[in-house]
């Protein structure tokens, strides 16, 4: 019993040093963090088809897709950065797709936009390996370039990197945001043409990943993970910021909508705690084996 539990310590001390692997972590953490974050990125997105054809009865499905990076992810609280682009050699991108537009609604100043479903993989990958592969450049045509077609899951420079791989996968979660209770992302608009500016907003729910145990936490409404909430601009219009530096103006690729704004969550250092626990539990074990040796 005692060399079991020995042997169970140091298995699960190995195996959280395995999971606290350098490609991720956080740093200047304040004193009493409580793990509230916001996650700064920049973003590109498209609508499958015209959302006009909504107001005139279309029947064509149509779906919202895009590609972030990240730039940050900050403390709210003290305003530190506690990840930025390039930690540990690495960056975090994601792609996201599935956002099906159920109802457009003419309302005062613009148009409710309200959608269900959709899917977000997140990948963390070498410095670089975005850009290198022409970053937001690639535009509507980047969910061919890497083998597949749009609105699914790929995009060349994201998934598939070679020395890259999986960081959260994450699904639109249904909790009431509007009367309807189906859907998953609620948003306005100021036009259905370009430009188009607006806002909108969602929650998700971590559904799978390598780092799901440190997102995972229900804090949300409805027992949701993160909330996101943004704002629109039109690539090209005055205050709609370059992203040159993240490989590519902004109106490279034909990506009419950007935005990048917070999503909101709270991380949980669960790799660390498992470790504290592994030796702990090693300390117990390593005593017990000392006794029954005197």
């Amino acid at each position: 019993m005692k060399r079991t539990l020995l042997t169970a310590a140091i298995a699960l001390a190995a195996s959280a040093g395995a999971l606290a692997a350098p490609t991720f972590g956080l740093k200047n953490l304040p004193s009493g963090w409580d793990g509230s974050f916001e996650i700064k990125f920049q973003n590109m997105e498209a609508f499958t088809g015209d959302l006009t054809s909504f107001v005139n009865q279309a029947t064509t499905p149509i779906y919202n897709y895009g590609v972030a990076k990240l730039s940050s992810i900050v403390d709210p609280g003290s305003g530190n950065t506690i990840w930025a682009d390039g930690d540990n050699g690495a960056e975090i991108t994601l792609i996201f797709n599935n956002i099906s537009v159920k109802t457009v609604t003419p309302i005062l100043g613009g148009f409710q936009v309200d959608s269900t479903g959709g899917l977000m993989s997140m990948f963390i990958n070498p410095m670089g390996a975005f850009s290198a592969a022409g970053g937001f450049a690639q535009g509507l045509g980047g969910y061919a370039t890497g083998g597949c077609l749009i609105n699914q899951l790929c995009y060349n420079g994201i998934s598939g990197v070679a020395g890259g791989g999986a960081f959260l996968d994450l699904a639109w979660a249904a909790v009431g945001i509007v009367a309807d209770p189906t859907v998953t992302v609620h948003g306005t608009f100021t036009s259905l043409t370009t430009p188009q500016t607006g806002t909108a907003q969602g929650y998700l729910n971590v559904t799978g990943g390598p780092y799901a145990a440190n997102f995972d936490t229900n804090g949300q409404l409805g027992g949701s993970d993160l909330f996101s909430q943004n704002d629109f601009c039109t690539p090209g219009q005055i205050g709609c910021v370059n992203l040159a530096a993240a490989g590519g103006s902004p109106a490279a690729g034909g990506w009419p909508l950007r935005s990048n704004d917070p999503v909101r969550g709270a991380f949980v250092p669960e790799p660390g705690t498992l470790g504290l626990v592994g030796l702990a539990l090693l300390g117990i074990g390593a005593g017990a084996v000392r006794r029954r040796r005197g």
